[in-house]
């Protein structure tokens, strides 16, 4: 600390100011940063569920008219036609 104590009152002052709000701006980013994380899988996990119901109650449609291609059955492949 003795770098500091050498300083003039004018760099004292911005060092004084300048931590405190990089600190609190790298807080904020952080707290932003992890939101946005968790929100992200949020929005990943609901949207395969939506398309899971859908693929679901397409293929439960379809085995019901004995549609095996529309089903995604062995004969389809691997791509399941909508």
């Amino acid at each position: 600390m003795h770098w500091f104590a050498d300083l003039p009152i004018e760099r004292k002052l911005r060092v004084a100011i300048i931590i405190p709000a990089t600190i609190a701006f790298l807080v904020a980013v952080g707290v932003h940063a992890a939101s946005e994380f968790f929100e992200f899988h949020k929005d990943v996990e609901d949207r395969s569920a939506a398309l899971a119901r859908f693929v679901g109650a397409s293929a439960s449609v379809a085995l019901k008219r004995g549609d095996e291609r529309q089903a995604g059955g062995p004969s389809a492949g691997s791509v399941i036609a909508v």
